[in-house]
């Protein structure tokens, strides 16, 4: 019999994401969720934030994510960056309605950058790291993230995406993080509202968030 495994499939804008998000997407998994029902395939890779928001660029990588097989629900998260997160949500939500794919679809974008979700829950990823240190500050605020944690490391190392965002992102307490950042909650919703919809056809061009909608 054929394989008729039901997946959702991640598409990233970079080399780090590939390996991190499975992770990070395994762990938001609620105990009521069986190992094996519905998977999470490697992610598309777009090589570049840019390669995703530009004309035509979305469209080809979730033209990509329906070929996969299995494919029942599409997560693209890319970094913000400098945008507004819920300005851009809204234009590839939009964008994505159009190619009224029978995938739903949900856009997540990471408030300024993916790591900013490390110092959401930077109190366990310490730990992990044999560190006590903490981030009291305004986490979706905070600039220079990723030059913080490479202060944070042990001496002689540095953070560097392909070695230490996987490792990161299963330290994560979801918990924890989604009561310090809105952008994670965003996450923690379009994953469950995905895991809700791969259990029947919701009907083509089924998005998350809706066009001109709020973000939960």
């Amino acid at each position: 019999m054929a394989d008729q495994r039901r997946t959702i499939v991640p598409i990233v804008e970079g080399v780090g994401e590939v390996t991190a998000l499975p992770k990070l997407l395994h762990a938001l998994r609620e105990p009521s969720v069986r190992r094996g029902v519905v998977g999470i395939a490697a992610p598309k890779n777009a090589h570049g934030r840019e390669n995703i928001i530009k004309e035509g660029g979305l469209e080809k990588f979730l033209g990509y994510a329906q070929g996969t097989r299995g494919c029942c629900g599409i997560m693209v998260v890319i970094d913000a960056n400098g945008d507004c997160p819920l300005t851009l949500a809204r234009q590839l939500s939009s964008r994505a309605k159009k190619a009224n794919l029978p995938a739903a679809t949900a856009i997540v974008l990471a408030k300024r950058v993916y790591e900013t979700w490390f110092l959401a829950s930077w109190k366990t990823i310490a730990v992990g790291l044999g560190s006590s240190s903490g981030f009291d500050g305004d986490v979706e605020g905070a600039q220079g993230v990723k030059d913080w944690i490479s202060q944070q490391m042990p001496v002689g190392q540095v953070y560097k995406e392909t070695v230490d965002q996987a490792r990161f992102s299963s330290l994560i307490d979801p918990e924890l993080a989604a009561s310090r950042s809105r952008s994670f909650r965003r996450l923690v919703a379009a994953f469950k509202w995905l895991l809700a919809r791969s259990k029947a056809r919701p009907g083509r061009g089924v998005v998350s968030p809706a066009p001109r909608t709020k973000l939960p």
